[in-house]
């Protein structure tokens, strides 16, 4: 797809970022993301993607949220009418990235099914609990079941940088749907604080959920 006039006015801002530019906007108005998290969370991560021109973004609905993804929908659709959101029950097969941050209602349970549905796609699960943890599949496999990592294992209180693990989340899955991300290799970002530390994700549970299997060439 090629930018309109009004989507260059619209996005000039970030289109003259460095490493930006033209064609990683072309890329975000054709992406659609795919969240789950507790409403407090996704309401500037929305707002951030939105922005951004994301083309499409599903809103799953957290099992133990009070607030429903209709009400926040509604508030933020104002923002950009070019971008269009919608709610769903699963994530949809053709979404681009899915974006998990496990804190406050969104449970283990809610984090563990969203991962089965993905695996197979591009993938960010956040912890806002400490240590806060930020695990990044631009290409899997492996997938959040199969990796050398426990993060849907218990959760604790949420943590007081929980807002600032979240868009950290979300400046990586700008990033990947930008396409102007230089590292495509699955990684774990610890969040001590605010400063952080990297290292590559590896399966340690090959065959588990078969996301291999399914990522193998000639696989569809």
């Amino acid at each position: 797809m090629s930018l309109s006039d009004k989507q260059i006015e619209r996005y000039s801002r970030q289109i003259i970022v460095p490493g930006v530019g033209g064609v990683a906007q072309e890329h975000l108005l054709a992406a659609r993301l795919g969240v789950i998290g507790e409403t407090s969370d996704l309401e500037p991560a929305l707002a951030y993607m939105i922005g951004a021109g994301i083309d499409c973004v599903v809103v799953r609905q957290s099992a133990n949220n009070a607030r429903t993804p209709a009400s926040l929908i509604a508030r933020l659709r104002d923002l950009n009418r070019e971008v269009r959101l919608e709610e769903a029950t699963a994530v949809p097969d053709d979404v681009t990235l899915t974006l998990v941050l496990v804190g406050g209602s969104t449970s283990l349970r809610d984090a563990r099914r969203v991962c089965a549905e993905s695996t197979g796609r591009a993938m960010i699960l956040a912890r806002l609990d400490p240590p806060a943890r930020i695990a990044i599949f631009p290409s899997p496999p492996p997938c959040p079941i199969c990796a050398d990592i426990d993060l849907l294992e218990r959760l604790g209180e949420r943590g007081e940088n929980a807002g600032f693990v979240a868009m950290v989340a979300l400046t990586e899955a700008f990033k990947i749907l930008a396409g102007v991300t230089a590292d495509s290799r699955p990684c774990l970002i610890s969040i001590d604080g605010y400063s952080s530390a990297t290292r590559e994700l590896r399966s340690a549970n090959a065959g588990v959920c078969g996301c291999a299997a399914r990522n193998a060439p000639g696989v569809r």
